[in-house]
C-alpha cells in the first residue's frame, strides 16, 4: 500500500486495548480521527476532492455544501467492513480479521486506486473536506448493534447549519443528508 507520513493505515485491536472499556476506546478512537483530519484537511489532494464535490451545488450555505459532499462520497468511495479491508493485508483469517479496526487517512482514501473504507474513514474524509471550506462538523457515534447493545458500532458527522442546527451526515450508510439510522439506543456527540 502507498503510505502517507510513512503509514497508510492504523490499526486498534482488541488485545492492545482490552484493559480499556468501549467507552475508553471509542474516546481515543475519535481523538485519532480528529488527528488524522487535522493534518489532511487543507492537503491538496482533499482541495481538489472538495472543489469537485461542489461543482454541482448552486448553493452557498454550510447546508448545500454539506449535501454536495455527501452525494460525492457516496459516488466515489465504496463502502467495506474493517475485516474485508485486513483480511489477506494483515490477518489470513476471517476470524481474527473481526477484531481489527482500521483507520484510514482521508488522503490516503483518495489515493486509493480503489477508494474504500468503512464509516469511520467515510466520516473522516467527510470531516476534512468540510473543514476545507469552513463548515463545522463533529464526529457522532451510536450504539446500534442489537448483538452489542452497549458498545459504539457506527459514527457518523453532524453538520452545523446557518440556523444553528445539527444535521446528519452519514456518508457511509445515508440515504440523504440528515438521514440517521433508527436503529440507536444511545447517540453521543464529540464535541
Amino acid at each position: 500500500f502507498p503510505s502517507h507520513d510513512n503509514v497508510f493505515a492504523e490499526v486498534i485491536t482488541r488485545e492492545n486495548t482490552s484493559h480499556l472499556t468501549n467507552d475508553e476506546v471509542t474516546a481515543l478512537t475519535i481523538a485519532r480521527m480528529q488527528d488524522l483530519v487535522l493534518a489532511d484537511w487543507n492537503h491538496p489532494i482533499i482541495t481538489e476532492a472538495t472543489r469537485r464535490a461542489l461543482e454541482v451545488t448552486r448553493g452557498r450555505k454550510g447546508k448545500d455544501k454539506a449535501q454536495a459532499i455527501h452525494w460525492w462520497i457516496k459516488r466515489n468511495v465504496k463502502f467495506v467492513q474493517d475485516g474485508d479491508l485486513v483480511l489477506g493485508w494483515l490477518v489470513e483469517d476471517w476470524e481474527e480479521s473481526r477484531d481489527k479496526e482500521v483507520l484510514i487517512s482521508p488522503v490516503r482514501l483518495l489515493t486509493m486506486q480503489f477508494p474504500r473504507g468503512d464509516c469511520d474513514d467515510m466520516s473522516m474524509l467527510a470531516m476534512a473536506m468540510l473543514k476545507n471550506v469552513g463548515v463545522e462538523s463533529v464526529f457522532v457515534t451510536v450504539k446500534g448493534n442489537p448483538f452489542a447493545r452497549d458498545e459504539w458500532s457506527h459514527v457518523f458527522v453532524a453538520v452545523l447549519t446557518e440556523d444553528d442546527e445539527w444535521i446528519a451526515l452519514d456518508a457511509s450508510h445515508g440515504k440523504h443528508l440528515g438521514w440517521e439510522t433508527r436503529q440507536q439506543w444511545e447517540k453521543r456527540m464529540w464535541l
